[in-house]
C-alpha cells in the first residue's frame, strides 16, 4: 500500500474511528466515510492493536478506491505533518476506547484547519449526507460543545437507538432517548434536554476540546462520553437529527441490544464504571446507583443469567474480572483497564 503525499486540508469536518478486532464491519463503516458528499473529508482510523484482519480490511477498501492512505504508529508523527484523504494511525497497546479517541482527536486538531470532530464507531454506516448536516448545523449555531445526530439500529425499520441522553441525578443510569420509537414518528429533543451525546456518533468543536481536554480514559469502556459531556463547561449540547447513522452496536463488546442481552464482558464495564462516574460527578447519586446494580443482579441472577449476573457483580464491586474477560482483553489491555 502507498503512502499518501500528504497535503494540507480544508475540510471543516474530520471523521475519526476508533477500530478494535473490527474486521467484519470496518470496511462498511469506512466505504459510507468515503461517499460522504463533503468532498475531501479527511477520515482518520485509529486501530486498537487489533488481533484480527482490520487492518488488511481497511487496506482492501482504500486499494479498490485507487486512493492512497497514510500509516502512521500513535505517537511517532509529528504534529505539524498534514492529515491525507485517508490516515491510519497503529495504537501500540489497546488502551480502551478513549485513549483511542484521543491519539484521532489530537492528529485531527494539531494536523488539520477543521472545527469540528466527528466520533464514529467501526459499526455504523453513516448517511451520505451526514457530515453535511452537522456542518450545516453548526454554521447556524457555531458555539457549542457537543453535537449528536439520530443513531438507528441497523436493519430493524429504522428504529431509534439514540437521540442523545439522559443520566439520572438519583442511580447515575444513562438512557438513550427515544430508543425504540419510530424515526418517522419520534421528535427529536430539545438541546436542554440532554445529559451526554452517544459516544457512536458524536461530533466535538474544536472549542470544546479547547476548553474541557480530552476525552477521560479512566474508564477503558462505557461512560466516557458521559463524564466527557459532564465536564463544567458554557457551551450546550445541541442536537442534529438530519445527520443519521445506523449503528450495528455491541460488535466488539457485546452490548446489549433490542433483541440481545448484554454480554459478562459489556456488564463488567457497565456496572463498574457507573458507580465510577457517581464518585467522581454525582456522589449524592452514590447509594441509589448501588442499589439499582443490585437490584439488577439479583434479576439477572433469578432469570439464570450467572455469567452475566457474576460479570456485574465483579464490575459493581471494581474487582478483577473473570478469567474469560481477562483472555478476552488480552494480557495488555488487562493490566491498563485494570490499572485504571
Amino acid at each position: 500500500m502507498r503512502t499518501s503525499d500528504f497535503v494540507p486540508t480544508q475540510s471543516q469536518i474530520v471523521a475519526i474511528t476508533v477500530a478494535y478486532d473490527s474486521e467484519d464491519v470496518i470496511a462498511d463503516c469506512l466505504t459510507s466515510l468515503l461517499d460522504q458528499s463533503v468532498p475531501n473529508m479527511r477520515i482518520i482510523i485509529v486501530d486498537n492493536a487489533s488481533d484480527d484482519r482490520t487492518v488488511e480490511r481497511i487496506n482492501k477498501v482504500i486499494y479498490e478506491r485507487k486512493l492512497n492512505i497514510g500509516i502512521e504508529i500513535a505517537g511517532d508523527t509529528p504534529v505539524n505533518r498534514p492529515l491525507p484523504r485517508v490516515l491510519l494511525i497503529r495504537a501500540h497497546d489497546n488502551r480502551g476506547f478513549a485513549a483511542g479517541c484521543n491519539i484521532g482527536l489530537s492528529a485531527a486538531k494539531h494536523r488539520s484547519a477543521a472545527d469540528l470532530f466527528w466520533l464514529l464507531n467501526p459499526d455504523c454506516q453513516a448517511e451520505r449526507n451526514c457530515a453535511a448536516a452537522y456542518l450545516q448545523m453548526a454554521a447556524k449555531k457555531p458555539d457549542f460543545g457537543l453535537m449528536g445526530g439520530r443513531t438507528l439500529f441497523c436493519d430493524d425499520g429504522r428504529i431509534i437507538q439514540s437521540d442523545g441522553g439522559q443520566m439520572s441525578k438519583w442511580t447515575a443510569v444513562c438512557r438513550n432517548l427515544n430508543q425504540g420509537q419510530r424515526a418517522d414518528l419520534a421528535h427529536s429533543p430539545e438541546a436542554g434536554e440532554l445529559t451526554f451525546i452517544s459516544g457512536a456518533n458524536l461530533v466535538a468543536s474544536r472549542t470544546f476540546l479547547d476548553t474541557v481536554g480530552p476525552m477521560p480514559e479512566e474508564y477503558f469502556l462505557y461512560y466516557e462520553e458521559v463524564a466527557w459531556a459532564l465536564k463544567p463547561t458554557p457551551l450546550p449540547l445541541l442536537t442534529c437529527p438530519d445527520a443519521e447513522v445506523s449503528h450495528r452496536g455491541g460488535t466488539a463488546a457485546g452490548s446489549g441490544t433490542l433483541g440481545r442481552a448484554p454480554s459478562a464482558f459489556s456488564n463488567y464495564f457497565n456496572y463498574r464504571n457507573r458507580l465510577r462516574l457517581a464518585v467522581r460527578h454525582c456522589p449524592t447519586a452514590l447509594p441509589g446507583a448501588y442499589a439499582y446494580s443490585i437490584l439488577k443482579i439479583a434479576q439477572l441472577t433469578l432469570k439464570g443469567a450467572f455469567n452475566e449476573a457474576w460479570g456485574a457483580f465483579l464490575g459493581l464491586h471494581q474487582l478483577q474480572p473473570t478469567k474469560a474477560i481477562q483472555q478476552r482483553l488480552g494480557p495488555a489491555a488487562t493490566r491498563i483497564a485494570m490499572g485504571r
